[in-house]
């Protein structure tokens, strides 16, 4: 569920920052992608998806799994707090233009699984493979 004007849990509208707030304020508010009770009950999850290039200058010299814990870790440094502040997760979506994910990608893939097995009642290896694909 995408959710451009962020909603509360009775359906009213929340306060959306005017532009004088802190800019990193509004881009935590307005993540990539909003879910309500993906990790728990009615609670809202913000993903921020990144794709990084482990080939690139900055990535040189690093393994690939730091690489993107390196990154995970960066937005989560970033945001975390303020989705805190606001009773949200945060969970940063990060996988490489080589199709690694990061240890949150594969975590969010593992319960999106578990959560479509339980819906589509399918088994979990089907699922996961129709995931993969």
């Amino acid at each position: 569920m995408i959710n451009p004007a962020p909603m509360c849990a009775n359906g009213t509208k929340t306060h959306v920052p005017s532009a004088s707030s802190s800019s990193d304020f509004l881009n935590a508010d307005r993540g990539d992608l909003l879910i309500r009770g993906f990790w728990e009950g009615s609670t809202d999850t913000i993903f921020y998806v990144r794709v990084t290039n482990l080939d690139s200058k900055s990535h040189k010299n690093l393994p690939p799994k730091k690489a993107l814990e390196r990154q995970e870790k960066e937005k989560k440094k970033k945001y975390c707090k303020f989705c805190e502040n606001e009773r949200r997760h945060f969970t940063p979506f990060v996988v490489s233009t080589d199709g690694m994910y990061g240890f949150e990608a594969r975590a969010f893939l593992k319960r999106l699984a578990k959560l479509l097995t339980e819906e589509w009642e399918k088994p979990y290896p089907t699922v996961r493979g129709f995931i993969n694909a």
